[in-house]
């Protein structure tokens, strides 16, 4: 039934013009008619060095972004199952950009090596390389060649800690502060006057921010801070938990309304933060410290640009943490349950694990972006739950005008984000909408439903 439903949506594979081999595979990245091409060689690459090797070598590296220019860059925009495989216009001295190429699509490439890393599958890492492969590099503004600069990051906390040592001090707790995290830039995103939407079609709102806020969230999304160019593992973790809770405020705070305001706007597009982010922790195992850092600025900057994309909103923790329904969701059949208590019983005389309603109702939904995004709520409610109340702020100077209150966030913002989601996806709904998508279509800047 769940692939009937879906089945108008697919396209044969078809078969390439031509075979991609190590000493063309760059020539045609781009060209959708080269699908098959790539599989086939993206198949013999992975068997023969690994998924992990794989994904350095031509996600990573220098050669395979700017390091090496393609021969000739396609512009094919027709699918794949095009039965002439239309002639393409042929750009000269072009470079690889597949870690842009990655991020493509609202980060769907991304998404598919993220499973083939996270469940052992090589044959979807593979999937995901060849669909990197033949997509666009829209993501060129935010993810520069500077990134394979050295030093990654000059604002690093490494040229402070050389200088305290050479003056036999000690860092101050003002030098401390100077941290820039998710949230900073995140704040600074949103406060920036020179970063805004541009429009709401669907084919041009990415591309359009590239083009005019692009280099402008890469220069905030670059004074993120990280302790050295070769991060251990327990500050990557760190970093990722950061963004998790960064990316899930992106969606839920940012969509939340109150009971008198209405109902939670479940955008389409911001539930990709969510969906995508869970992948992280699998995809860092395949990749050097480096790298690591590559990932996750490289992630961040594509989904900071779509959240410009559909509005960017400014956010305040206060009105979503101080709705205590949301703390502890009922599934519907409790209500009754829950009015029969005895008045002077203890709090929560009701209070089955929230997750268990909340997953079996995701797992039936009809959108199937609705169980992929409760179960990323899940793992990182699980990871991250008891994180208490004032863990995570800005820095004590920042201005705070893009984010307000965020020392009010706590663990339970997961939770809270599940229990709004299936308030909006678990309603009923008498006419099937476009593509058989259920979330909200209509962004944070005003405009109707479907705006995008």
């Amino acid at each position: 039934m769940g692939y009937d439903k879906n089945e108008f949506l697919q396209q044969p594979k078809g078969e390439s013009p031509g075979e991609i081999t190590k000493e063309n595979w760059r020539n045609h990245l781009g060209d959708k008619s080269y699908y098959s091409a790539y599989i086939a060689f993206f198949t013999s690459i992975v068997q023969a060095i690994g998924s992990a090797r794989a994904v350095e070598e031509y996600v990573f590296s220098k050669e395979a972004n700017f390091g090496a220019k393609n021969k000739e860059v396609s512009h094919n925009r027709c699918p794949s199952s095009h039965p002439t495989h239309a002639k393409v216009e042929i750009e000269q001295g072009g470079t690889p950009e597949m870690l842009s190429r990655l991020q493509a699509g609202i980060m769907h490439a991304h998404i598919h090596v993220g499973y083939g890393a996270e469940f052992g599958l090589p044959g979807m890492v593979v999937e995901g390389l060849a669909e990197a492969a033949v997509s666009e590099p829209d993501s060129t503004a935010v993810i520069p060649p500077t990134l394979w600069d050295e030093p990654q990051n000059p604002s690093s906390l490494t040229a402070k800690l050389s200088s305290v040592l050479s003056l036999g001090g000690s860092a101050t707790s003002a030098e401390k502060k100077e941290e820039v995290t998710p949230f900073n830039i995140l704040d600074l995103v949103i406060a920036d006057s020179a970063i805004q939407p541009q429009s709401m079609g669907l084919e041009t709102m990415y591309s359009d921010v590239q083009r005019t806020s692009g280099a402008k969230i890469a220069e905030h999304v670059s004074k993120w801070t990280f302790s050295s160019l070769q991060p251990n593992n327990e500050e990557i973790q760190q970093k990722i938990e950061q963004l998790h809770f960064a990316l899930t405020l992106m969606y839920a705070a940012a969509g939340y309304k109150g009971a008198e305001e209405g109902q939670f706007n479940a955008d389409f597009l911001a539930c990709h933060f969510v969906t995508s982010g869970i992948f992280l922790p699998s995809l860092v195992t395949y990749l050097s410290a480096a790298n690591q850092v590559r990932l996750l600025k490289a992630y961040y900057g594509a989904c900071l640009s779509w959240y410009v994309s559909i509005g960017k909103p400014q956010l305040d923790c206060r009105p979503l943490f101080a709705d205590e329904t949301l703390a502890h969701p009922q599934p519907p059949e409790e209500e009754e349950v829950k009015k029969r208590t005895h008045r002077h019983a203890l709090p929560r005389a009701e209070n089955p694990n929230p997750w268990t309603w909340i997953l079996r109702e995701g797992i039936v939904n009809p959108d199937d972006h609705v169980p992929k995004c409760q179960r990323a709520l899940a793992h990182y409610a699980n990871l991250y739950g008891t994180r208490e109340r004032g863990s995570m702020s800005l820095r004590a100077e920042a201005d705070a005008s893009g984010i307000k209150n965020l020392e009010e966030m706590d663990g339970t913002l997961f939770l809270r984000a599940a229990a709004l989601t299936q308030q909006r996806l678990g309603r009923d709904r008498e006419v099937v909408p476009k593509l058989q998508i259920y979330w909200d279509r209509r962004g944070y800047l005003g405009g109707g439903d479907d705006s995008y």
